[in-house]
């Protein structure tokens, strides 16, 4: 392996690898496995549940005992389902969440060995299900159902009211929660130590790889952790604009193959 290339890299999904679509460009495809192919293990580090993360895994060449870091790093998992880490919401600040959601009647994703539950489907649940091929179980009121710690909960609002929420969470749940925008109509919480920063130093031990050996690739709140803890972090040229002055190592938008373009130049020999 060329000593200049990372030996541990990631890449966040939506607004990263994947484009309007849904979907990962053949540039980028050719480019991650010529990357793989020079040694570098490739992990997929997405706020998506496992399940919904590994046909992308498998489109880019992974097998089955690469590791794919799901729920913002809530947990990691090889492809072929292997637990390496799981960081649950303790189920007092989960019940407590389910009932704050539902005297307020607002949407809320709980996330529960790897499936999606619901109190009912609804636009917000068909919202979800366009974008991320997740299909939700309704139970009811989730008030007397949710029994077992969650692996996270996900708020789903128009834009201007998660603003206002992601305000009073944040505050509610500091040194508590991991609280975190997602997309603009997502807010969700998380084990504190639950991120993708401490995902992928989880992944990086696994396999025996020093912290400035990693690079990783995002363009959202939900993957700052993983910019700031990753030796070579690289913001998308269409990430929230207001975290483009933090980062200077810049890979063109997720609509024109940005990801496949920026590593062919990194392997250019």
């Amino acid at each position: 392996m060329n000593p200049a290339l990372p030996k541990l890299v990631a890449f966040d999904l939506d607004g990263t690898l994947l484009n309007s679509w849904k979907e990962i460009g053949d540039r980028t495809v050719t480019a991650i496995k010529s990357l793989r192919a020079r040694g570098a293990t490739i992990v997929i580090a997405s706020g998506r549940r496992h399940a919904s993360t590994t046909k992308y895994a498998t489109q880019l060449g992974l097998g089955p005992n690469d590791v794919v870091i799901s729920y913002n790093g809530a947990m990691c998992r090889t492809l072929s389902g292997t637990p390496i880490a799981h960081r649950p919401v303790s189920l007092d600040y989960a019940q407590e969440i389910v009932a704050i959601t539902t005297e307020r009647s607002l949407h809320l994703n709980a996330y529960v060995d790897d499936d999606l539950y619901v109190k009912r489907l609804s636009k917000w649940t068909d919202l979800y299900y366009i974008r991320t091929g997740s299909r939700s179980i309704a139970v009811g009121d989730m008030r007397g159902w949710i029994a077992r710690a969650p692996t996270k909960l996900l708020i789903i609002d128009h834009p201007r009211n998660i603003s206002r929420l992601e305000s009073e969470f944040v505050d509610r749940y500091r040194g508590k929660l991991y609280v975190t925008r997602t997309d603009d109509e997502y807010l969700e919480f998380m084990n504190l130590d639950a991120n993708k920063g401490s995902g992928l130093a989880t992944v990086a031990r696994e396999i025996g790889v020093k912290q400035s050996e990693t690079m990783c690739f995002g363009d959202n709140y939900n993957d700052l952790p993983m910019l700031r803890w990753a030796g070579r972090p690289v913001l998308m040229a269409n990430a929230r604009p207001d975290l483009l002055t933090e980062f200077t190592d810049i890979a063109p938008d997720c609509e024109e193959d940005g990801v496949g373009q920026y590593i062919e130049h990194l392997i250019q020999p």
